[in-house]
């Protein structure tokens, strides 16, 4: 059985880009919860704001390596 895509392994360089409506939904949620949070800077809480981003920016690197193609075999 074939793996359903989400992410494209890049060509050039390393990462993934989105392959199908899956793909950009993950990178919409992303981008919402990013924006969401962005009030926890003007209550003075920069430090929890940068947690936080770097804690979604790690489960979408994760989501990315497991829904998308292996970017260490490159074609």
């Amino acid at each position: 059985m074939k793996k359903e895509i989400w992410f494209k392994a890049k060509k050039w360089g390393f990462g993934w880009y989105p392959a199908n409506y899956k793909g950009w939904a993950v990178i919409g949620v992303y981008t919402l919860l990013i924006i969401a949070l962005t009030p926890l800077i003007e209550l003075n809480q920069p430090l929890l704001y940068t947690a936080i981003v770097i804690l979604l920016t790690g489960a979408l690197i994760y989501v990315s390596y497991k829904k998308g193609e292996d970017p260490f075999k490159r074609k």
